[in-house]
């Protein structure tokens, strides 16, 4: 078995966190799209600390399986990062590259994923080091690295640049080194990128890119800093630009992309199951979405469906006759037929390729659904991201190959503790790798027990679309009758477009969660806190099950941590004392 190189890290501490979108990201950067970015390295947008920030998951090679090793997210500028754990639940902080590289004749090795990004997008295989001085002699070791002929390394222009160089050439023994080196007017690959980028004319950014790729301008002045007489850059990337003129197409306009994965999430009984119903009868029989214009509706089109929680004959079908499903576009899998005539349950692992079968003799099937995707995992366990990120992977990949969405149900995990990104259930993967996420989660209880708890769909992964708005809904009763019998079933009734988010809900949902109290408690916080750093255990700040304010019994110890939380309240040790602060402070040292 293989080990992943790198070191464990600890959340480096941020000043504030202004929030940084994606869409931002990528314009600063000079990229024209979000694509490649997302195809090559699963870069997507989330919440941290009540604002949106940019995650670049980390991952190695290990034998032969690519592992999550660790998350960074960027709320602002480059100083205003943290690190999130990987699949190990841990943070193995290493080299940043794609797992799309594996053996390349030629690698540059720079800092930082936004250069790791540029030299993707022109086609260059690339190796991020954390900062100039990350360099650690066993990312030799890694394939890209230890399987490359000849190595780049990117010299930026200032005192640490040279020393950079020369320690990454001293783990390099024996391998063709040679130092590109920067100048200051365009100090590294993405100022140089966008140097280029802004003389040449184009109405939008992304035809600026298109024409900046075509020209190789850029790789011609790369060339020029290094010495004369180089053999030219051997690409492996391919022009990462041809994937991003392909625009999304959608299944739901701005909510779920065709031809792609896409997962729903939440606890039992919100209301998931019952709005894929929903969204079945409407491409059964060709009706557009909610807060869609008509004519964005597609024609009728078959969908498959492998249910495994509901009785189709009892539940499931008669909700979808309820919901104004076209039964004759429905096509149910409930077991596969082996080669000796037995049948088993259909598993993904094993059966995928097998739906290209129902797709030829079916054209017109535009959907597949998976309720819940957990049951048709087959041999594989729903919690082993190494097993399930290339399952996944499979299913996204049949999805663009064969033009048919697929949709899957998956549930929360019970740890309300903890933030959306981390209450999907399952490891990493089943966030990362579908296209979007969508969460299910019900109002909290209203201070008049008679008022309704409406039900809400909230964006999990807002980096998809500018339209990061959610829906809420209700489950309405309706009657249908079978065989003489009346039964009641739910439909879903669609009540308007929200903006709250998916960490603001969940965190209302956490017992004794009162918005009124915990918005003082962050006031008297910030007062209690602006003089400087506080001991954690002294005066007000006190230990689990106590009360404390500048009166007692004014605030409890729950409040005060979710004000904190809020707050972005750092607790930092100094020997064996820990203290709060507010991140505005300068960091106590040791």
């Amino acid at each position: 078995m293989g080990k992943i190189n790198g070191h464990a890290g600890a959340e480096t501490a941020t000043v504030e966190w202004p929030g940084l979108t994606l869409e931002r990201y990528v314009a600063e950067k000079g990229f024209g799209s979000r694509i490649a970015l997302e195809q090559f390295f699963d870069v997507h947008e989330t919440m941290h600390k009540g604002a949106p920030v940019v995650a670049f998951p980390y991952g190695q090679w290990v034998d032969d399986t690519w592992v999550h090793t660790a998350t960074k997210i960027r709320g602002g500028s480059s100083h205003q990062t943290a690190w999130l754990p990987g699949e190990q639940g841990k943070k193995i902080i290493g080299p940043y590259y794609t797992r799309a590289i594996r053996q390349v004749e030629d690698i540059f090795i720079c800092e930082g994923e936004s250069d790791v990004h540029t030299l993707t997008l022109h086609g260059l295989a690339a190796v991020g080091i954390s900062g100039a001085k990350g360099w650690k002699d066993e990312y030799a070791e890694i394939p890209p690295i230890r399987d490359a002929q000849r190595v780049f390394i990117c010299q930026e222009p200032d005192a640490d640049g040279p020393k950079f160089v020369e320690a990454v050439r001293k783990g390099l023994l024996g391998k063709k080194i040679y130092a590109v080196k920067f100048r200051a007017d365009a100090p590294d690959p993405n100022a140089l990128h966008l140097k280029h980028l802004a003389g040449l004319l184009g109405d939008t950014q992304l035809e600026k890119v298109a024409a900046l790729l075509k020209s190789e301008e850029f790789i011609r002045a790369l060339l020029a800093l290094l010495p004369s007489g180089i053999p030219a850059f051997k690409i492996v990337m391919g022009n990462a630009l041809e994937e991003q003129f392909e625009p999304y197409r959608w299944l739901w306009p701005d909510r779920i992309p065709k031809d792609m994965l896409t997962v729903f999430f939440g606890m039992p009984g919100v209301g998931k199951t019952t709005t894929l119903w929903d969204i079945v009868a409407r491409v059964s029989k060709g009706e557009h979405f909610p807060y869609c214009p008509p004519e964005t509706a597609a024609r009728p089109a078959k969908v498959i469906i492998l249910e495994a929680e509901e009785p189709l004959k009892q539940v499931a079908g008669p909700k979808l006759k309820l919901a104004g499903a076209n039964m004759h576009n429905l096509i149910f899998i409930e077991s596969t037929v082996q080669p000796n005539g037995g049948k088993q349950p259909f598993a993904l692992d094993r059966d995928l390729e097998s739906l290209q079968g129902l797709l030829e003799q079916h054209p017109d099937i535009a959907l597949i659904v998976f309720d819940p995707m957990s049951s048709y995992l087959g041999d594989i366990e729903t919690n082993k991201n190494k097993e399930v990120r290339p399952l996944l992977e499979r299913v996204s990949a049949f999805a663009e190959e064969n033009h048919v969405t697929i949709i899957g149900n998956g549930h929360f995990n019970k740890n309300i503790d903890q933030a959306a990104l981390h209450r999907f259930s399952g490891g990493s993967a089943w966030v990362e790798v579908p296209r979007a996420v969508w969460a299910f989660v019900r109002e909290p209880q209203h201070e008049d027990p008679q008022q309704e708890r409406l039900r809400l769909m909230l964006n999990g992964k807002p980096s998809l679309t500018k339209n990061d708005e959610g829906l809420k809904f209700r489950l309405r009763n309706a009657q249908l009758t079978i065989k003489e019998e009346t039964v009641n079933l739910a439909v879903v009734e669609w009540l308007g477009e929200v903006t709250t988010t998916l960490d603001e809900e969940l965190s209302k949902s956490k017992p004794g969660f009162k918005p009124e109290k915990t918005e003082a408690c962050m006031a008297w916080l910030r007062d209690f806190l602006a003089n400087g750093p506080q001991p954690a255990g002294d005066h007000e700040i006190a230990e689990p099950g106590t009360v404390f304010g500048e009166s007692k019994g004014k605030y409890h110890y729950n409040t005060v941590y979710e004000a904190a939380k809020r707050l972005g309240v750092r607790k930092p040790k100094q020997g064996r004392k820990s203290y709060w602060e507010l991140a505005s402070q300068p960091l106590l040292e040791g």
